[in-house]
């Protein structure tokens, strides 16, 4: 290798903190169905064709496992399991039963499923769309007799690609892997959360304004949002010297595994981490956090054409119970369905709204379907009794009336007897995102336990701006808005004099430049993606107050 000043420098958006020096390596492998092609084999029934992926998964799954570990192997097992989809199956049926080949059949069953989970606002659930896709190409590539082959990867290789799937990204040696460079991407695609668990800086929606060549001296500088390919010596010698003090400051920050989230002044704060599955629940254990602060429960109602049953939801919420309560501070709160706006399934039968943020969503659709409602309730109190080492807690979410709770807490009644559990096992808490329930604060706190502010919603709503709104917009969307802080010193006002804790589950609660306001007005607890949790307890440590 040889450098030189013919250096290119393109901007993107960080996904996973760092610095890297290597080779670039072009990954643009697409399968038939990337493409809008049709599989072309004929040979192949659809079992005989879900056995091959199966067996290719299988093998798969046994690597990643032994590589990575069960939380990463999890990533295919849920391909594996997806195989077996009722659903799933009897939409390529009904597609091979009017004549479709199996290729086509494959791409249009497949393919409805990933739209459901594309369109939604919500980019965890969006992000899902991926792994269908994924399993999607596995089958295509089978009929096509196409085969994925990185065996030539250089050491210090950085990946450039438009996106990679789960698969691939599982099936590359890690340990030759200096970075990824995507295109495309976002913060929620498997890509990105392995890049992050191990360390490997990343960039998403990378702008290459000039065509990029295989096998030249490139470098990722997150801190800078860059990837900078052929650089001269300057910008190596810079590039060694940011490595140099990336490793002393990841030194530090493992110091702080263990230690307790407080000042320098004696003010405490819990560091809690959000998550949607049991594999996000491993991921929090790994990085320290003193328990879960969101729960999202909505995956599990996604892509079916039922709702899941309350033994269902009662292993799930157990499992994931079971994994928190290794952690030193074993609290999960599991936040009750936030089916609507952006996340519709058919079977609810949800109706079609002009602006369905505002409408008919959680709460206020789950009160009006009892049953429905109470089956999850059940359920979470089935999971607090089986787990004697865990604290569930249960919070409703998109709450705006006292009477509302009331309604939520007659029906925890009901669910606590028809389980046989004591009501007080699990604590009852609401999210504030309205400034309805932000205002009357006072009131709700009366018939609470506890507050957890969802500042996602809080902010827009509050500032009339959209989350997924147009980039005009943006500099309207403003986290410092004096308006959303005093709301936000409202709410722990009222929950401090009401003898109840109020904590941030909102993107804002890993942000480092509010974690001092966040303390100094009174909140308790700080939920955040768990590769945030050592980070803020550095900032909360180092605070003089």
């Amino acid at each position: 290798m040889c450098y030189n000043a013919h250096m290119n420098e393109f901007l993107g958006e960080k996904s996973s903190d760092g610095i890297a020096i290597g080779v670039t390596y072009l990954l643009g492998l697409k399968t038939p169905a990337d493409t809008g092609e049709a599989g072309v084999s004929v040979a192949l029934t659809w079992e005989e064709l879900k056995q091959v992926a199966l067996e290719q998964l299988d093998a798969l799954y046994e690597k990643t496992l032994q590589e990575l570990g069960e939380e990463k192997a999890d990533i295919i097992d849920v391909q594996r399991v997806m195989l077996g989809d009722p659903d799933l199956n009897a939409s390529v049926a009904s597609q091979l039963d009017i004549g479709a080949d199996l290729g086509s059949a494959v791409e249009g069953a497949f393919e409805a499923v990933a739209n459901t989970f594309e369109l939604m606002q919500d980019e965890y659930f969006s992000a899902r769309a991926a792994d269908v896709r994924d399993l999607k190409g596995r089958l295509s590539g089978v009929l096509s007799g196409k085969v994925d082959d990185t065996s030539n990867l250089p050491e210090n290789a950085i990946i450039i690609a438009e996106d990679i799937t789960p698969s691939q990204t599982l099936s590359l040696d890690k340990s030759k892997i200096a970075g990824f460079v995507l295109t495309a991407g976002n913060q929620t695609s498997h890509t990105a959360i392995l890049a992050r668990s191990l360390g490997i800086p990343a960039l998403i929606k990378v702008q290459l304004t000039q065509p990029v060549e295989a096998g030249v001296v490139a470098i990722i500088d997150t801190s800078e949002q860059r990837f900078t390919t052929e650089p001269g010596s300057a910008a190596i010698a810079d590039a060694e010297a940011k490595l140099r003090a990336q490793h002393d400051a990841q030194s530090s920050l493992d110091s702080l595994r263990g230690a307790p989230s407080s000042t320098k002044g004696g003010k405490k704060v819990k560091l809690y981490a959000n998550i949607g599955s049991l594999e996000d629940a491993q991921k929090a254990v790994a990085a320290d956090a003193e328990g879960v602060g969101l729960f999202r429960t909505e995956f599990l109602y996604l892509g079916k054409s039922q709702a899941p049953s309350e033994d269902e939801q009662f292993t799930i919420y157990r499992d994931v119970a079971e994994e928190i309560s290794r952690t030193r501070n074993a609290e999960l709160v599991i936040r009750t369905c936030d089916i609507g706006a952006d996340k519709k399934v058919d079977y609810l039968n949800l109706p079609d709204e002009e602006n369905p943020a505002l409408g008919y969503r959680a709460t206020r659709f789950m009160l009006d379907r009892e049953e429905l409602f109470l089956t999850q309730l059940r359920a979470i109190y089935r999971a607090a009794l089986a787990v004697k080492n865990a604290s569930i807690s249960i919070m409703f979410p998109m709450i705006a009336s006292v009477w509302e709770v009331e309604k939520c807490r007659s029906l925890c009644t009901q669910a606590a007897e028809a389980t046989g559990a004591p009501l007080d096992i699990c604590p009852i808490g609401i999210m504030i995102e309205t400034p309805a329930a932000a205002v009357i604060a006072d009131e709700l706190a009366k018939v609470s336990d506890f507050f957890s502010v969802g500042t996602n919603d809080l902010t827009q709503y509050t500032l009339a701006v959209d989350r997924q709104s147009a980039p005009e917009l943006e500099k309207y969307s403003d986290p410092h808005h004096p308006a959303l802080l005093r709301l936000l010193k409202g709410i722990a006002k009222a929950a401090n004099e009401a003898g109840i804790w109020a904590g941030i589950c909102g993107e804002l609660g890993g942000d480092e430049t509010l974690t001092q306001f966040f303390i100094e007005a009174g909140f308790a607890e700080l939920s955040m993606s768990s590769n945030k949790i050592l980070k803020i307890r550095k900032v909360v440590n180092e605070l003089n107050i």
